[in-house]
């Protein structure tokens, strides 16, 4: 079966897009071809793109199942919508074959695109606050990057699971305000001494969560912001082994630095049903979600302009 994918190329900092036909694999047992509906652009794409060499991008979707594997075991049923996500990019296309275990059914309650515009962050910020560090009253958090949709769905779990306080840190070019509103306590700019003011913040004690987003010397001196026993959770960019990190830096103060994959938080496949339920869950009641803009799939080159320009928002791509 031939679909039509895009491809994106790196010129300097500019992306461009190109389609391109290709031939999709044999469906395999246990796999579904999912027709995409709507596929969100993250923050994260863009930095496999810019950073790691990647060519395709999207790590999740909306869609209807077209097939399935005639030896897969499966209670899904051709016709049916479901919303996935992967972990290696290549969702921004017309079909994907997508393992069974990874797709979920749609509540009747939530807004489609809103949705697909949400469904991987909210997983992700589900997964590190409530298994990779468990979220309490006495949590006192760093969000690297909080002007980022993902860092900001990380604040908003985090007030969902009533942490003591959150503090964001970014760029001066953000404004404050609309940062307070996204559940973040205080703001501090990375033009400021940011680890002064964190560590007077939190009575000189420093914090004891910190979600870093960034790395390199941003990880470093978030060590010096935490407090002796704290957690560093690094993701997107900062993710794997950072060279401006020694084992005795985080020794010192008995830090503790984890680089988890959404994908591999989860024992088995009831716990990432569960996820997802408790996501469907979070965005319908709490209204938990960022700024998103709809894009259809002729304006593609539009839509990874806008995700590369504002992290705040999310392109959300439609096909027909």
């Amino acid at each position: 079966m031939h679909t039509t994918t895009f491809k994106i190329t790196k010129s300097d900092k500019s992306l461009k897009v190109t389609k391109e036909k290709i031939s999709l694999p044999l469906l395999e047992p246990g796999y579904a071809l999912i027709r995409n509906i709507a596929v969100p652009i993250e923050d994260y794409d863009i930095e496999n793109i810019l950073y790691f060499g990647k060519n395709t991008i999207g790590h999740s979707a909306l869609g209807i199942i077209e097939n399935i594997n005639g030896d897969s075991k499966s209670n899904f049923s051709i016709g049916e919508k479901v919303i996935y996500y992967v972990r290696e990019p290549g969702s921004l296309a017309e079909h994907k074959n997508v393992q069974i275990r990874y797709l979920n059914r749609i509540p009747d309650n939530i807004e489609e695109n809103h949705l697909a515009a949400n469904y991987y962050k909210a997983c992700y910020a589900h997964a590190v606050t409530t298994r990779t560090y468990v979220m309490n009253t006495k949590s006192d958090v760093i969000i690297h990057g909080a002007s980022r949709a993902s860092s900001i769905l990380i604040s908003q779990h985090c007030r969902l699971r009533k942490a003591n306080k959150i503090i964001g840190i970014c760029d001066n070019s953000v404004d404050f305000n609309n940062l307070r509103s996204a559940s973040y306590d205080a703001i501090f700019y990375y033009n400021q001494d940011w680890v002064k003011n964190i560590i007077e913040e939190y009575q000189h004690l420093g914090a004891t969560i910190c979600y870093d987003n960034i790395g390199g010397d941003i990880t470093a001196r978030s060590i010096k912001a935490c407090r002796f026993g704290a957690m560093i959770i690094s993701s997107g960019l900062s993710s794997g082994q950072d060279p401006k990190i020694s084992r005795q830096m985080l020794l010192n103060r008995s830090i503790y630095y984890t680089a988890p994959f959404i994908f591999d938080y989860k024992e088995n496949d009831d716990e990432r049903f569960m996820t997802a339920v408790h996501v469907f869950k979070n965005i319908y009641e709490k209204n938990l979600g960022i700024k998103y803009e709809i894009f259809s799939e002729k304006n593609c080159q539009e839509a990874i302009d806008i995700a590369q320009k504002y992290p705040h928002y999310t392109p959300l791509v439609l096909f027909k």
